[in-house]
């Protein structure tokens, strides 16, 4: 939802939010 969109986006800023991004869509996808 939104909450998750806002923590990506916060993420996405760092260095290393694009490799947690990367494994939160891997987890979300093998629910």
């Amino acid at each position: 939802g939104k909450v998750m969109k806002i923590a990506m986006s916060r993420l996405s800023g760092r260095a290393d939010g694009k490799i947690i991004s990367q494994k939160v869509k891997q987890f979300l996808t093998n629910i």
